[in-house]
């Protein structure tokens, strides 16, 4: 039997770690959140793909369920999808990171 979870590469986060955002504002991304993005949403180069989506968004919106969230969106070319962080401001606290086909809706932030 095949098993998909073998081919994942090692996570290179070994603790909690500090990201900026275009803002200068900073966010800490906790261990067990880095997991959970690498293993359930496979996002593996993670430390690249939340620092540049935090350093270089194309928007970034207040969610339309929690005022206190904001998601970070950046194209990610060739195939028109974008990155996604989701943060928490009133923690500084990165929720979950995803790739989406489109964005979606909510208050423009930036």
């Amino acid at each position: 039997m095949f098993n998909m979870k073998a081919s994942i590469p090692p996570l290179t986060i070994s603790s909690d770690t500090l990201f900026k955002d275009v803002n200068g504002k900073t966010f800490k991304l906790c261990l067990n959140t880095a997991k959970h993005i690498v293993f359930e949403h496979r996002i593996y180069h993670l430390e690249d793909f939340i620092k540049n989506t935090l350093l270089k968004p194309s928007t970034i919106l207040e969610s339309k369920h929690s005022c206190d969230c904001q998601l970070y969106y950046a194209q990610k070319l060739p195939n028109k999808n974008y990155r996604v962080v989701v943060v928490n401001v009133a923690t500084n606290i990165i929720l979950t990171a995803y790739i989406s086909n489109k964005i979606k809706g909510g208050k423009i932030i930036w």
